[in-house]
């Protein structure tokens, strides 16, 4: 007779695939489960986050204008290949690794990229170096547990655990298809591992979609694998910039030009920021405005006064025009945010301003929300003017 060993398994939907088990005990704490012996225990989330944690790596850097750039990745070969989101490292001018041991690497090579998907494969000169084993995204199911591990706003080693929501289409209609999980992402989570109950990388942690509303997405591991048998010669940085700057899109004849507004922006405190940034985006993509950000680039963009005119030099490549967002952080909680709007020739062709009362400066966020509210109303009456194109009415 087939030996049988008992399971402890809380809560139940941590069972895995398949599993064959017949109920034995119900308690309020957990279920106990009889299966055949040798079936697999999922790890839990501690488990995971330790067994992989050594392999995740701090990216940072500095762009062109001087400011700090920072997400995470992922090494899959002990030589110190790493996995990673193309925007993580497309706009730095230098940057390095950090290990999780804090071990720093003060350089890196480009191995390749995918622009459509987000994807890069970098190096660093390792040796024996930790890695975590790829899994099957083919063969994801919704409603499994999944576990984010990366560096949100420099944090290393942070972990979240959820579920998979969906596998969607690109909403964006660029042909490819994405993971979407409920698991927190926060910036510099952008690169990290998304992990199953085998501590396998099943997608690479992407954007935060949503400010409220836990919609997060993850690329397929499986689009990486491809890149990882590249056998082009390692790029530096600035010709890794060079190419992108080339580089057309096949399936629209032309160069990566996407139609619509591209949102970007800076502000303090930065949560208050990605809050008003994200409201703003939502709304207008809600109204049926062409946004031209893509989902693995809904991020703010860093800066100040050379960060705006790094974006309007590039714009007429990048989108058909601009809404530049900022918050500013006043007196008390109080918050004043301002939107500009700028043609396909970088011409401001209007702005509208906005502020928090007393009334909503009891917390950051209250005032957050109310600057985005205001600036809510007073964009309503600009959707279907040229730089708030509707879909339906492209030129």
């Amino acid at each position: 007779m087939m030996a049988r060993k008992t399971l402890a398994l809380c809560p139940r939907r941590f069972l895995p695939s398949g599993f064959l088990g017949s109920v034995l005990k119900v308690s309020t704490a957990c279920t106990i489960l009889v299966g055949a012996a040798g079936a697999q225990s999922p790890l839990g989330v501690a488990e995971i986050a330790k067994k992989t944690g050594r392999a995740v790596v701090l990216i940072q850097g500095v762009d062109k204008s001087g400011a700090s750039l920072l997400g995470s990745g992922f090494l899959v070969a002990p030589d110190g290949k790493i996995v990673t989101n193309l925007h993580v490292i497309r706009d730095l001018a230098s940057g390095g690794v950090k290990l999780e041991t804090g071990e720093v690497f003060d350089s890196f090579s480009v191995l390749a990229f995918d622009e459509r998907k987000d994807l890069a494969v970098i190096k660093v000169a390792g040796f024996d170096l930790p890695v975590i084993e790829l899994g099957n995204s083919n063969s994801l199911t919704v409603g499994e547990v999944v576990v984010a591990v990366g560096s949100p706003r420099g944090l290393e080693g942070t972990v979240t655990a959820g579920i998979i929501s969906a596998i969607r289409e690109d909403a964006t209609k660029q042909g490819f298809r994405l993971i979407q999980t409920d698991a927190a992402i926060n910036p510099g989570n952008s690169g990290g591992p998304l992990l199953n109950k085998d501590a396998q990388v099943i997608g690479i942690v992407a954007a935060k979609f949503r400010g409220s509303e836990n919609l997060n997405f993850a690329v397929p591991i499986n689009y990486a694998r491809g890149l990882l048998g590249s056998t082009e010669p390692p790029m530096t940085l600035a010709e890794m910039s060079a190419r992108l700057e080339k580089s057309t899109d096949v399936f629209s004849g032309g160069t990566v030009k996407r139609p619509g507004v591209l949102l970007a922006g800076y502000g303090s405190p930065g949560e208050s920021f990605q809050l008003v940034f994200l409201e703003l985006m939502n709304f207008l993509a809600a109204n049926g405005v062409i946004v031209a950000n893509r989902p693995t680039e809904i991020r703010p963009v860093r800066g100040d006064s050379v960060s705006l005119s790094y974006l309007l030099e590039r714009l007429p490549k990048l989108a058909d025009s601009l809404l530049y967002v900022t918050v500013e952080h006043g007196f008390s909680n109080v918050h004043r945010a301002r939107v500009q709007c700028f043609n396909s020739k970088g011409q401001q062709v209007w702005e509208e301003k906005s502020s928090s009362t007393w009334t909503w400066a009891t917390t950051e966020q209250g005032a957050a929300k109310a600057v985005a509210e205001q600036l809510k109303r007073k964009l309503k009456n600009r959707i279907g003017q040229p730089e708030l194109p509707l879909r339906g009415k492209e030129k």
